[in-house]
């Protein structure tokens, strides 16, 4: 449950940091024009962290029934 909250709230968070207003400082890179901030990279490693986590524990337990 923890590995699956961590990819929903990252999903979450980084959506709505698309509404919030930030000042210049806070954006850390463009993508296609779209600024992405600080806080949305952090989400994008909540992401695939929580992604790859899953994916780990997928891969043991089905290891595991054999």
């Amino acid at each position: 449950m923890f590995f699956w909250g961590l990819v929903l709230y990252g999903i979450a968070r980084f959506l709505i940091d698309f509404l919030r207003y930030y000042e210049p400082s806070m954006i850390a890179l463009r993508v296609a024009g779209a600024p992405i901030t600080v806080n949305q990279l952090i989400s994008l490693g909540m992401i695939v962290t929580g992604a790859a986590l899953l994916i780990w524990k997928g891969r043991q337990a089905k290891a595991g029934q054999t």
